[in-house]
């Protein structure tokens, strides 16, 4: 590859992400982006691996490697996922705000789980230049015969590319803070953000400090592994000690066999959770994992009061472990949402119940045949999702279904969906004739007895005429509603 020097293409499709960057409240967010990007690489290259795309090394494990180096100033970001190519840096990084994520789902939707892909390699990218003054990439794509690359950008718009000499497939990020962001060089400053934003990533990352000594650890010789580098061998001899036995003789007794042990170089330890316990199947936790995990991300020595794991694959994923009043919160954003696009929420004009009123039209006319001897038709039942039972429930104006709150805040007070349109939700008309041929109607939701607002002395029980009447002025100011909408969109 020739040595290249430009200029970073930038233009009105891509220029309001850019503007987006500056509205990060906190720097240290480029460690997310960073390590994001890392994870991500390694997530294609192990999608590529099963695709039957690459090969992956033998005994090969993904991991980031943040490096700080408080005396070069710099920070150093390494991975072995499937690095770039000369073309693919002109493409993710010289054009600035391309999605690299984006492109290889779109390459391979039929065959990866996007979910996966956590980070837009491009964008992310860039929030390096909010701390340091120059940032270089040394990669090498894991493409057969692909040629290193290195890339400098002093945090202006003019970047040089040229070959590398990285000699493993992956790729390296190097900043060059600026002065006033030394901090971020510092070991424990590193892990604080780190652990931050990254303590649940899916790759495991690495944290060292340049030029640091070695540090040692002693362990059985037994366990000793493949990866571990051995310093010494250490043969630890059977500790004996005096003691009286049953006679009342003092004898020398082993207290402690003869141990052979090995001092090697420390091992390194992730500083995330590869595989939290909200991944987990519920029925693999037990209570002490639950009570653990709560005092380690919560940093609370208390107990938790109680907690519920979500893992849920369709309509869509959702995996989690809420705590009482995250669980509630969560609840009443569902529940919020429920009240505004399906009920009479005064935002709404109405119009989510609106619409339920030929599905209110049918039951009308199936009953009054049935009344009037026109069917023979004893039972009928439908079928639906919430989407159509809490409009259908709200026009007929069952309890408080129709209720209008102006407050948000205030919604989970009086309307409840999970009241409305529990698991196997249902609504019930059950007709009835005394003995002077007049029809009477009881209404249920969810097998319960509900009031409807019109007048009666017989509760549960209402006049079917009376009723009748009623849900035909429901429907006609929901034909009013419907039309008055549709003139406005015309």
């Amino acid at each position: 590859m020739a040595n290249k020097h430009g200029s970073l293409s930038i233009d009105s499709d891509n220029l309001f992400p850019i503007i987006k960057k500056w509205l990060y409240s906190d720097h240290d967010i480029f460690y997310r982006e960073l390590i994001s990007n890392g994870c991500d690489a390694i997530t294609k290259l192990k999608k590529l691996d099963m695709m039957g795309e690459y090969s992956l090394p033998e005994g090969y494990k993904g991991r980031v490697d943040v490096i700080v180096d408080p005396e070069k100033k710099t920070l150093t970001f390494k991975d072995n996922g499937l690095g770039m190519t000369a073309d693919e840096v002109e493409e993710y990084i010289n054009q600035i705000a391309f999605s690299g994520a984006t492109d290889f789902i779109e390459k391979y939707k039929d065959k990866s789980n996007s979910d996966q892909i956590i980070g837009h390699f491009g964008l992310g990218f860039y929030s390096a230049f909010m701390v340091a003054d120059e940032v270089t990439i040394d990669t090498l794509s894991y493409k057969e015969g692909a040629t290193a690359v290195h890339w400098s950008c002093d945090g202006g718009t003019e970047f040089d590319m040229k070959d590398g000499d990285k000699t493993t497939v992956g790729t390296e990020i190097t900043l060059f803070l600026n002065e006033d962001c030394l901090e971020f060089a510092n070991e424990y400053r590193a892990r604080e953000v780190i652990e931050k934003y990254c303590s649940f990533m899916p790759t495991e990352i690495y944290l060292s400090k340049a030029n640091a000594p070695e540090e040692y650890e002693t362990i059985d010789k037994e366990d000793v592994k493949d990866t571990d580098k051995v310093i010494e061998e250490i043969h630890e001899e059977a500790k004996t000690e005096e003691k009286e036995n049953d006679k009342g003789e003092k004898e020398i007794v082993e207290v402690s066999p003869a141990k052979d042990k090995v001092k090697i170089v420390k091992r390194p330890v992730p500083l995330n959770d590869t595989n939290p316990l909200w991944a987990k199947n519920p029925s693999e936790c037990t209570d002490e994992d639950y009570k653990e995990f709560y005092r380690k991300v919560f940093m609370d020595y208390k107990e938790p009061l109680f907690w519920i794991h979500l893992n849920m694959d369709y309509p869509f994923n959702m995996k989690g472990i809420l705590k009482d009043k995250e669980w509630y919160g969560y609840w009443q954003t569902q529940n919020l949402r429920q009240y505004l696009t399906k009920s009479a929420a005064p935002v709404g004009n109405m119009l989510p119940v609106a619409i339920a009123w030929p599905l209110l039209s049918e039951f009308i006319q199936t009953t009054e045949q049935a009344i009037n001897g026109q069917s023979d038709n004893r039972v009928d039942l439908r079928f639906a999702h919430a989407e159509t039972v809490i409009p259908f429930v709200a026009l007929m104006g069952i309890g408080k279904t129709d209720i209008q709150i102006a407050s948000p805040d205030s919604v989970s007070i009086y309307w409840k969906d999970y009241e409305i349109a529990p698991m196997a939700a249902n609504v019930q008309w059950v007709f009835y004739r005394d003995k002077n041929c007049q029809v009477w109607v009881k209404i249920l939701l969810n097998e319960q007895e509900v009031t409807i607002p019109v007048v009666t002395s017989f509760f549960p029980y209402y006049r079917w005429e009376e009723v009748c009447h009623y849900l035909k002025q429901r429907i006609a100011i929901s034909k009013e509603i419907l039309s008055r909408f549709s003139s406005k969109t015309d």
